[in-house]
């Protein structure tokens, strides 16, 4: 078989490269690239500079101030959101205790509990 084959072989064509790629909108169901022969290696290369490239990269070009500032002041504003939600039902817990029960019994969520800062104690 094998002697066959090296016989048949020079007298064909080179095969093309198959390649499986990642595809975010099926990600059960990955696609199949073909490439001229000889091509994959270099793709797979490229392709690995490129992660690498980003993963360097993509951290420093959001990490300015012009990104920093406005992704700040959305984490502010959900905190105060999640304050307020949680205000607003120790306030109906208050005037309607038959429904939320004891109201002592009630503790913010660890969500909030995280994002209030613990005083220093004075001696």
């Amino acid at each position: 078989m094998r002697r066959f084959l090296e016989q048949r072989a020079p007298q064909r064509e080179t095969p093309p490269d198959w390649c499986y790629v990642f595809d975010f909108k099926a990600p059960d169901k990955p696609r199949a690239l073909k490439l001229p022969p000889g091509r994959a290696s270099a793709f797979k290369k490229d392709i690995e500079r490129l992660v690498e490239y980003l993963r360097t990269g993509l951290p420093g070009a959001f990490g300015t101030g012009e990104y920093r500032a406005p992704l700040q002041d959305i984490a502010a504003q959900s905190a105060k959101r999640r304050a307020c939600r949680f205000s607003v039902t120790c306030l109906r817990a208050s005037l309607n205790p038959a429904m939320y029960g004891n109201l002592k019994k009630i503790r913010p969520p660890p969500w909030l509990r995280m994002t209030r800062r613990r005083r220093p104690r004075l001696n």
